[in-house]
This record gives C-alpha cells, structure tokens and sequence, in this order.
C-alpha cells in the first residue's frame, strides 16, 4: 500500500463503493417521483427538466461506480478503461446533474465526494493523495470551527453528549451546566486536533489512530446512543477507509525503490499551477460562509448551530386540509394555542431518509411547497431564529405571516426557491 498510484486508485473504488451504499439507504432522495416531495432545483431555468433525467443520471451514477469499481483502471480496452478522464467525468457530471435538479442532494457526504471526484478528474498519483489530504484536514478544522460557540456548548453539544453517557448508564446528577458546556466543547476541539495531527507528515502517526478513535465514538454516539439513520454511520465509516489510504505512513520513493531494486518513479503527477490553485480556493471556500455566500453544509457546519432555526405553524381548522401524507407530521397545540406544528426535519427523515438541507432558502421553500401549497393564505405561518452570537448564544427572531409573506421572502434569495 505504499506505491501512490495503488493507494490513489484504492481511494476512488472506495469513493464509489461508499457512493453506492449511502444511494442505497436514502434511496427515494434520488430515484424519487412526486409522491416523495417536491424537488427544488438550484435554478429556475431547471424547473421544466422532467423527473426521467433524474433517472437517467441516477443510472449513469451507478453505472459508473460499478464500472470503476469492478473493471481495473490498467486493461487495455477503450470501452473499460476507467483511469480515462472521459470515464471518469460520467461519475462527476452524473454527480453535479442530480445535485443542481434537487437542493437537497446535497448531503454532506455527497459535498466531500463532489471535491474528491473533482480532485480525481485535475490530478493523479502522489499530487492526488497530496491534494486529498490538504481537503481532508481542511474537513475537520472548519466542523470545528463551525462549532466553537456557546450556542453548541449548550445545544446540539449537549445532545451528542447524552448519546455518549446514556449507554453507559452515568450519574448525571451532580453534573454542573459549565462542566456540561466543557464537555461538549472537546467535540469541535477533538476535531480541530485531528485536522492538525494529520496536516503534519511528522504527527501522522499519532493523528491516524486519533481520527479513528473519534469515529468509531460518533459511531457509538450516533448509532448507539442517538438510533441516527444509516447514512450518517455508513459516512463515518468511510473515514476510517479513506484516512488509512490516505495518511498510513509511507516509505519515501527513494527508499521504497531501492528496497524492490526498482527506478524512482511515485507515479503520475499533475504539472502547472492551475491545479493548486484550485486546492486552494476549495480549502478557503468555507470561510464565505460568514458571510452568506456559501451554505452551511459545503462549509462543513455539521452538527453545529450555525443554521437557522426554522418553526413552522398551521391553524388548526386547516390541518384537516392537508393531504394525508402530510398530516402525520403536524403535531399536537400547545396550550392555549390555535395553531400545530408540522415537522420538516420528520418529513425529510420519513419520505427520503436523510436530514434535511438546512439552509433557511431550502427550509422556507420546502414550507412553500409542502403545507403551504394545501392551506389557506392565513393559515400558515413561519418563526426564524437566525444564526446565534458565538459568545451569547442569543438568535434574532422574525416571523412570517401568511402565503404572501413566505412568497416574498423566498423571493429574496439568489438561489431559487420554485419547485419542480
């Protein structure tokens, strides 16, 4: 395993592999019709495409993954040659089609395998896994950043915390809110100690079976102690896969070709600096996050409490309105409260298994689309609390009243807000 071009090559099957597995548990997200929910796409002009280019792309997708998966890149054949670039563009181009017809494809792991496929397409050899492990650790330093704030500590911290406790049974009792806020801080900062353990060749050694342990936990926390859905396991355990490919000490070439009395040779490498560069602005993207020119899950905000928090209502006397797919996820008034609940985030895990995207664009037009396409224009109405102060904790509210208001609010974003 120490010859770049088989570690790069091991990385891209593993890629598909684990591509065609999550597919598989969230399954409806791609191969869906109506009956799952509308589709937004990224553009208006997008709004006609009809659902069986979906299912085209969704074919060359698998299609593609098993080729690469079970034709070796080295025979000679055109027609299975998969080392191509030709070849593999169908993996990506597939990838971004299904991506841009449908915000919510967009799952965090589909994020990581868009660079990586993209990666895989501009280098090869030891370039490649150079250029990996700079995107790896680039993962892992912004999660953690994204969730150093006291609105984590208290929150989303706190619920990852009890999934660690609970199977084990701990005394919680005498536990303080500032030792619990403590506690919770060590997530994003364990996070942060791995992205940096690992960016050094000196500290691989130590980061490799770090980054393992903190998996195989969330593992523990999110399937043991939370019941999460499969693809957020399935995409922890692809770490572990990845970082052995891509972090497992390596012999230097030199010394790895005179130990086989081979020439020199750390296979194929990219040239120019046009490739770099673009390293280096996929490594810095993240960080227009703070300023709303990129989403929360392409700057790696997961598990964190940057999102806005997005509480929709319906009147009561509406609620038998709504179709019957759709009233399972209303719940019950509060007191004193004429109007109900209904879920997005429960919708999302029961029609397409998987969280849902949780940009406040995609939550409002879902809102839109959903409930607001089967009620009156006054019984529907929306509470926002917007990101919260890193040091307080304190979110902005605002609400929305009415068909009207969702509409013009939706009307503000860049990005469209229209289903197909």
């Amino acid at each position: 395993m120490n010859d770049a071009r088989t570690r790069a090559d091991g990385l891209k099957r593993l890629v598909s592999a684990v591509l065609l597995l999550l597919m598989a548990v969230t399954w409806p997200l791609w191969w869906n019709d109506l009956s799952a929910g509308p589709r937004i796409p990224w553009l208006q002009c997008l709004l006609p495409v009809p659902i069986l280019v979906d299912r085209a792309l969704t074919l060359l997708l698998v299609l593609g993954s098993l080729g690469r998966i079970v034709l070796r890149s080295r025979l000679g054949s055109p027609f299975v040659k998969w080392s191509r670039p030709e070849a593999r563009f169908v993996i990506f181009g597939a990838m971004v089609g299904l991506v841009l017809l449908d915000q919510h494809r967009l799952q965090p792991w589909i994020c990581e395998f868009l660079v990586l496929e993209l990666l895989f397409l501009v280098s090869q050899g030891a370039d490649l896994l150079r250029y990996c492990r700079w995107f790896v650790c680039s993962v892992y330093v912004w999660s953690a950043i994204s969730k150093l704030d006291v609105a984590f500590f208290n929150g989303l911290g706190q619920v990852l915390l009890q999934g660690v406790v609970s199977p084990l049974g701990l005394d919680q009792s005498f536990w303080t809110g500032r030792f619990r806020a403590g506690l919770a801080a060590l997530f994003p900062l364990g996070e942060l100690l791995v992205g940096l353990l690992l960016w050094f060749p000196r500290t691989r050694r130590i980061g490799l079976p770090v980054s393992w342990g903190m998996h195989l936990v969330l593992i523990w926390i999110l399937g043991l102690g939370l019941q999460h859905e499969w693809g957020v396991l399935i995409w922890n355990a692809f770490f572990l896969g990845q970082n052995l490919l891509l972090f497992w000490p390596q012999a230097p070439p030199r010394e790895q070709s005179q130990k086989m009395n081979l020439p020199l040779a750390e296979g194929p490498r990219s040239s120019g600096r046009i490739v770099p560069g673009l390293v280096a602005c996929l490594l810095i993207y993240p960080l227009l996050e703070w300023w709303g020119y990129c989403d929360h899950w392409p700057a790696w905000s997961v598990y964190s409490a940057r999102p806005d928090q997005v509480r929709i209502f319906i009147a009561d006397s509406a609620v038998a309105g709504l179709p019957a797919e759709l009233q399972e996820f209303v719940g019950p008034a509060a007191l004193f409260e004429e109007r109900r609940p209904f879920s997005l985030d429960a919708w999302s895990y029961s029609r397409r298994n998987c969280p849902i995207y949780p940009q406040l664009r995609y939550r409002l037009a879902l809102a839109l689309a959903l409930p607001g396409a089967h009620v009156p224009p006054d019984a529907l109405s929306i509470e926002i609390s917007g990101p919260p102060d890193r040091w307080a904790g304190q979110r902005k509210k605002r609400s929305l009243q009415g068909i009207s208001e969702l509409q013009s609010a939706c009307r503000t974003f860049s990005w469209n807000t229209q289903a197909r």
